[in-house]
């Protein structure tokens, strides 16, 4: 065979093997971290609407590589100081863990209160892959209160709060009126003494409530509110006593056991009557295990109930 037959089929024969030899891949640096895969604390990234804490929050977000390779997270704090315009900020650079693993940083106390906001990214061998925060996505926000709202002012036009004497209060349903100073009240928190503790909300942050309210109980009672704002800081509570006198006797009473078509039901006791209003029907069956022979019925229709007549003095 020729020489040069023999250099051309050598040099073919490399070049067929090149060409069936794929070239290994290029390296690809970290996935840009998806908005959705971060969190403040406990809730969804925001861009828009900064998150309000009370503490500093935990940052956390899923991180992922496209060549499966293991990550570490760079997150970055900033904020602007308080005088001044020029931006803060803070980072931390955590240990390397597996692709598509959850990393997060509590972010230091050095991180004063106020506005502040955050973004993260993604480092493998190659490098750092992008900021969340690229392609117009914006930064995580957040707030940072940790001044409790003003102690609420307790009114009431209806009874006297830290009176001296004892006042009619049992089965009064008597309106008070809860209001803070700070315009960042949402939630207001109300008990009478070691009751249960019943919350009200303002139709908008800062403005009062008023309640109706009647005493459990005869006696020396006390009335406790509390003030919050939006990310749970409490103010000091209100307390007032209300002096209750004991429950007075009944002024009358029906045993409403009159036949069937009768118009009114009589006192039991001699007094005024009770004029049935609609809906309501006499002569009904008695209520079993008592000694009446009948019974008023209320179709619980509005109005329906009996009227009864002045007392006489």
């Amino acid at each position: 065979m020729p020489r040069t037959t023999v250099r051309v089929l050598i040099t073919a024969l490399a070049t067929g093997l090149l060409a069936a030899t794929p070239l290994p891949a290029a390296a690809q640096v970290p996935d840009r971290p998806s908005p959705a895969h971060l969190t403040t604390g406990s809730r969804p990234c925001d861009p828009a609407t900064p998150t309000q804490v009370r503490v500093s929050p935990t940052l956390r977000a899923t991180l992922t590589d496209p060549d499966g390779d293991r990550v570490s997270a760079q997150f970055e704090v900033s904020w602007l100081p308080e005088g001044s315009g020029t931006p803060s900020r803070l980072r931390l650079e955590t240990s390397a863990k597996s692709s598509g693993s959850e990393f997060s940083w509590t972010v230091p106390d050095t991180v004063p209160e106020g506005a502040a906001s955050w973004r993260v990214r993604a480092k493998d061998a190659e490098g750092y892959g992008p900021w969340s925060d690229s392609a117009q996505q914006g930064r995580c926000l957040y707030a940072k209160d940790v001044h409790p709202p003003a102690a609420p002012q307790v009114t009431s036009p209806d009874l006297p709060l830290d009176g001296a004497d004892p006042v009619d209060a049992l089965g009064r349903y008597a309106s008070f009126t809860f209001a803070s100073s700070s315009p960042d009240v949402t939630a207001y928190t109300y008990r009478f003494a070691y009751g249960k503790q019943v919350t009200l909300r303002p139709e908008e942050p800062g403005q009062p409530v008023t309640v109706r309210l009647t005493p459990p109980e005869p006696g020396t009672v006390a009335l406790e509110v509390q003030a919050f704002d939006a990310v749970g800081n409490s103010s000091v509570p209100t307390h007032h006593t209300i002096r209750v006198a004991s429950a007075a006797g009944p002024v009358a009473r029906w045993k409403l056991d009159e036949p069937a078509g009768s118009p009114r039901a009589e006192e039991a006791a001699g007094g005024p009557y009770a004029w049935a209003e609609r809906g309501v029907t006499f002569g009904a069956d008695a209520p079993t295990g008592t000694s009446l022979t009948s019974a008023a019925t209320v179709d619980g229709s509005y109005g329906a109930g009996l009227r009864a007549e002045t007392t006489p003095a």
